[in-house]
């Protein structure tokens, strides 16, 4: 037995006895489509674990992206399996901002000031990718995060 029949009989005996999830396999062959290779990363910069409580819900998460360009504040609310995203561009600016989860994609305007916000969002994995309305037209995509 050589070493490529050796791995079809592992991959075979693997899937049976421990399959990779449908939802699993659904959102990576997506995830190709959400692929960007011209637009920046912004890296996780601040998430302090102490965070103000709210009535209901969960407690909000007060995120900070990063790159060289801009930064991005998000604060992230959940109740009710719903999430509430608020969001703030430094320097301000007005931008097209797209709100990217598993489930679909929800489009935003940042206004002058560089404030956007969106209700009713699904629970789960998300991203924000932002299209500066600035002369370099850059474009930045914030890394995956949870409410």
């Amino acid at each position: 037995m050589n070493d490529e029949e050796l791995g079809e009989v592992l991959r075979a005996v693997l899937a049976a006895a421990d399959p990779v999830p449908q939802a699993a396999l659904q959102a990576a062959y997506e995830s190709i489509g959400w692929r960007d290779p011209d637009s920046q990363l912004a890296l996780l910069d601040s998430d302090p674990m102490l965070q103000p409580a709210h009535l209901r819900g969960r407690p909000s998460r007060l995120l900070t992206f990063r790159t060289g360009s801009i930064v991005i504040d998000l604060e992230v609310s959940e109740a009710d399996g719903q999430v509430r995203l608020l969001g703030q561009l430094d320097p301000p600016q007005a931008a097209d901002v797209v709100v990217q989860s598993a489930s679909g994609s929800r489009d935003l305007q940042a206004d002058n000031q560089g404030r956007f916000a969106a209700e009713g969002l699904p629970d789960g994995w998300m991203r924000v990718l932002v299209a500066s309305g600035n002369a370099e037209g850059a474009r930045v995509t914030t890394e995956w995060f949870r409410p």
